[in-house]
């Protein structure tokens, strides 16, 4: 748990560092994704920057689903781990918020 943590550990990120890590990941999966479509192959969504405007619902999907509870864990069998837990979850309202805000303009326009 603590290698997986060790590896997520961008989500426990202050907001800003988390947006400009998030931004330097996509920077490469839309670039394997470029390289997909090239090679006749349908990317993912979360490759494939013709989905940029999913990108806060592909975080909230990845950081409900795998950070949080990642971090939960740690938490448990480590309580010093707690501030991780912390700011992970306040990224994660902070993507929420994003995501609604995104699907509030789709709806609108």
């Amino acid at each position: 748990m603590v290698m997986t943590g060790s590896d997520l550990c961008a989500s426990t990120k202050p907001w800003g560092l988390q947006l400009e890590t998030v931004e330097d990941i996509y920077r490469e999966f839309y670039n394997q994704g470029d390289y997909e479509i090239e090679s006749g192959r349908l990317p993912l969504p979360i490759m494939n920057r013709f989905h940029q405007d999913e990108k806060a619902l592909h975080q909230v999907g990845f950081f409900g689903g795998i950070c949080l509870p990642c971090y939960e864990l740690l938490a448990e069998l480590l309580p010093g781990a707690r501030p991780l837990l912390d700011q992970c979850a306040d990224n994660l309202a902070s993507w929420k918020k994003l995501a609604e805000e995104k699907k509030s303009e789709k709806q609108d326009g």
